[in-house]
């Protein structure tokens, strides 16, 4: 038995006339060949459903979405849940108050901000319509955490499936800047050792976009969490698995744009399908042909591959001994982060045999 992931993202509703309003029975006919062995289909949306945030975007975009789930439970009788996390379009800037820009030029200008729920508060506050619409699309009572780290659950064929959704657009501006965005990744250290079977994070931007003094640390604690990774924003679709010194093997799944140009040429999206009992998974990007979405070889991998294993370390290193062993030495200095450590500045000698 599968679990099909109906991965869309970078939908940018702006009003009825928009051109992807009329495609949702197209997107779900996608999943179709899937379904006899499906045991639950997830929508997952990894951010920027709205144009601007605004709640009668999203009341298009509950229409949308309900067509795409009443097709597929028409076609087979599976359960559909669906999973969103927001993107910077999620944010009505018209909402953004002088005290929230104040917040996050100190969070810019910070090593070590101090973020506690008063900050999370202030910086989320432009998200109100958002929220309002997740919790009525995911209809999940079940699911917990705070505005910045969500955790969704179900139990597929006797594994729990854990949904980690990570809001990384709270300190989003209207004109998003590489390099810039900020995670309290400290704040959530402890969920990676929830025993769960398949881990799951999704989050709007990748990696790239997050500042130097948190993108090692949470690129580090995002791997060695998830068996997969869902991420949006570049509208470039690609999957693959990295495997690294430090977190072992991860795989990560990197979305489409759903709607970006008028004609609609470059919309695409993807569909993974994770077969429980092997533990395998095939992702497959689909792109709008002219009259029907069409699988692409581009930024798929359609046959199976092995789902990365996260194994709980039952001696994990203190914070403590950390600190000891990632001390440089000596005092160095970077215009772009004041405390340098040993991890920063030091190359893995990896080697990789060329021949015999």
């Amino acid at each position: 038995m599968t679990a099909v992931i109906l991965h869309l993202s970078d939908i940018h509703i702006k009003s009825t006339r928009d051109p992807i309003l009329k495609r949702g029975k197209n997107i779900a006919a996608s999943v179709f060949s899937l379904l006899p062995s499906a045991s639950r289909v997830f929508i997952v949306v990894s951010g920027d459903i709205a144009f601007s945030g605004q709640a009668q975007q999203y009341a298009l975009a509950a229409t949308f979405f309900d067509e795409i789930r009443t097709a597929i439970v028409e076609e087979a009788d599976v359960p559909v849940s669906f999973i969103v996390v927001p993107g910077n379009h999620d944010c009505d800037f018209a909402k953004n108050s002088g005290a929230r820009k104040m917040l996050i030029k100190s969070i810019d200008e910070s090593d070590n901000p101090e973020i506690d729920d008063s900050v999370v508060q202030n910086c989320t506050s432009i998200q109100g319509d958002f929220f309002a619409f997740r919790d009525a699309i995911e209809n999940n009572p079940d699911a917990f955490g705070d505005p910045l780290w969500r955790t969704a659950r179900f139990v597929v064929e006797g594994k729990c499936f854990s949904f980690e959704c990570l809001n990384v657009s709270w300190v989003s501006k209207l004109k998003e800047e590489p390099g810039r965005l900020y995670f309290p990744v400290e704040n959530y250290k402890a969920h990676k050792a929830d025993g769960v079977d398949v881990r799951l994070v999704v989050l709007h931007h990748p990696l790239n976009w997050f500042s130097q003094t948190i993108y090692k640390p949470f690129r580090t604690f995002l791997r060695q969490t998830a068996n997969i990774i869902i991420s949006g924003h570049e509208h470039q679709a690609n999957v693959g698995i990295v495997h690294d010194a430090e977190s072992e093997k991860s795989a990560f799944v990197e979305g489409c744009v759903l709607q970006g140009e008028d004609d609609l040429s470059d919309s695409a999206f993807n569909v993974v399908a994770l077969d429980i009992e092997a533990g395998q998974f095939a992702s497959t990007r689909y792109a709008w042909g002219g009259d029907m979405y069409k699988p692409t070889e581009e930024g798929s991998w359609a046959d199976y591959h092995e789902l990365p294993a996260k194994r709980v370390n039952p001696f994990p290193i203190s914070e403590y001994f950390l600190e000891i062993i990632d001390d440089p030495g000596a005092f160095f200095k970077h215009p772009g982060q004041s405390n340098i450590a040993l991890s920063d500045i030091f190359v893995y000698p990896d080697l990789r045999k060329v021949g015999n």
